[in-house]
């Protein structure tokens, strides 16, 4: 990776030595590169590209505007949606002028780089180092892998970032000097990025579980502090759920709290919106109904297959079939589902089924339990294939067969979905997932982190 600080017709000449540009001592003829859209432009990108341009004091001054914005935006919502603190999105940010001036390149100026982060063929596709959320989160990735530990949090910025690019060392000071304006920018979008949906809002997995008397209960996420009993306290946030067949947990209206989708026996299909801020000692209030015809159901999950930040919904009928229904809340908050269509079949003898992002692509994988006790994974390829986005899948562990709960969700916040599962002597296993380093088998053996779970009906 080498940090082609990529330019356009409207900005300085430029030289081209050893495929980095610099500024030039004689005007040469410039190359004009392609380039796509990150989003569509908002009202708010260009209301904040005209606050912020005069504000900018390096490289970005008097040059953001409302689509550099939305580019910024996007990486900055990618950025909190998986879990990461401010600091990050001004590492990402910073890497991101210098690199493309916040651009989305689709033509190559230096290399094989593309994209905002100008990254080279090795690190993906054309359409994945062109996507804004995937090359954001690519990025994330390799900035825990350079820096374990939470490192990257007490690294002088400008060293992450070129530590994470690896440029040409001449230009390894570059980044350091955009990280004001790279602050400025990112402390303005902070508020409005979305993150990985969770009951409190603070980034890490809780549960709610469902006891057979109709309890349910809310366990706070407390990993950082108690790796070893994360889910230790809990405390009633709600009555009256003992009826229900399905229930799963996922960020329905978009707001980056995790909402519940329920279905009743009688085929209902409920909503309840989450309201912790105002009220997290009743967090879920009665809910209203948003479907019917889920009765047959076999196996329900909610998560966000399409990446746009609202939870979707997979589901396994009677026949095996496996149906998606997209999220559609912002049109049509009474009915957001419709009728879906079918992506898949052969999931009729599927013992547990759970939706989640195994890889960290920003992308709803599924994890699946067979008869034998086979766990399978079937990665996302949404994009690719909305049709038909599951595959075939493959065998990544077995020994499974006698889990009576099986969930999996981002428990220690490192964007990578973990693997809870309850046995039926109560105990609650975590297995957290190594995907990275071991892609055919990223959950290992786990370990106990709780007990008393078999009083639960239903892990959300």
């Amino acid at each position: 990776m080498r940090p082609g600080i990529v330019l356009s017709a409207i900005l300085s000449a430029v030289v081209l030595t050893g495929g980095v540009a610099h500024a030039a001592t004689e005007p040469d003829p410039i190359q004009i590169l392609s380039t796509k859209p990150c989003d569509t432009i908002t009202s708010s990108d260009r209301a904040l590209a005209a606050e912020l341009a005069p504000r900018m004091t390096s490289k970005m001054r008097n040059q953001l505007h409302p689509d550099r914005i939305a580019c910024a935006r996007m990486v900055v919502q990618a950025v909190k949606n998986r879990g990461f603190v401010l600091r990050a999105g001004v590492i990402a940010i910073a890497t991101v002028i210098v690199e493309s001036s916040l651009q989305n390149y689709t033509s190559v100026e230096d290399h094989t780089s593309l994209g905002l982060f100008q990254q080279q063929d090795s690190w993906g596709s054309v359409e994945e180092r062109t996507d804004p959320t995937w090359a954001t989160y690519a990025f994330l990735r390799k900035m825990v892998k350079e820096f374990p530990d939470g490192i990257w949090q007490h690294t002088p910025i400008g060293e992450v970032c070129w530590r994470v690019q690896v440029p040409d060392p001449r230009y390894n000071d570059r980044y350091a000097y955009e990280v004001d304006d790279a602050t400025t920018l990112v402390t303005a979008l902070w508020e409005d990025a979305r993150r990985i949906p969770d009951v409190s809002g603070d980034g890490y997995a809780d549960v709610l579980a469902v006891k057979s008397d109709g309890s349910l209960n809310y366990f706070a996420n407390n990993f950082n502090v108690s790796a070893n009993a994360p889910y230790g306290n809990s405390r009633q946030i709600g009555s009256g759920w003992a009826d229900m067949k399905h229930t799963a947990l996922g960020d329905v209206n978009g707001d980056t709290f995790a909402d519940i989708l329920a279905a009743k026996p009688d085929g209902t299909l409920r909503y309840y919106g989450n309201n912790f801020n105002a009220s997290p000692t009743a967090p879920y209030g009665s809910g209203y109904q948003i479907g019917s015809g889920w009765a047959d159901m076999k196996h329900f999950a909610a998560a966000d297959i399409n990446s746009d930040g609202y939870a979707d919904i997979l589901a396994v009928d009677q026949a095996g079939n496996l149906r998606y229904y997209g999220n559609n809340f912002k049109v049509s908050p009474n009915a957001p589902y419709g009728s879906g269509y079918q992506i898949g079949s052969g999931w009729a003898d599927m013992k547990h089924l759970a939706a989640a992002d195994i890889n960290s692509d920003g992308y709803a994988d599924i994890l699946a339990v067979d008869q034998a006790g086979n766990l399978r994974y079937y990665g996302n390829n949404f994009k690719v294939s909305p049709n038909a986005p599951y595959g075939s899948g493959y065998q990544i562990g077995s020994g499974w067969a006698d889990m009576k709960h099986f969930a999996a969700a981002d428990v220690n916040g490192d964007t990578f979905a973990d693997i809870l599962a309850a046995k039926p002597d109560g105990t609650l296993r975590y297995y957290g997932n190594n995907f990275n380093a071991s892609p055919t088998a990223p959950y290992g053996n786990g370990y106990q982190i709780g007990s008393g779970w078999n009083a639960v009906t239903h892990i959300l």
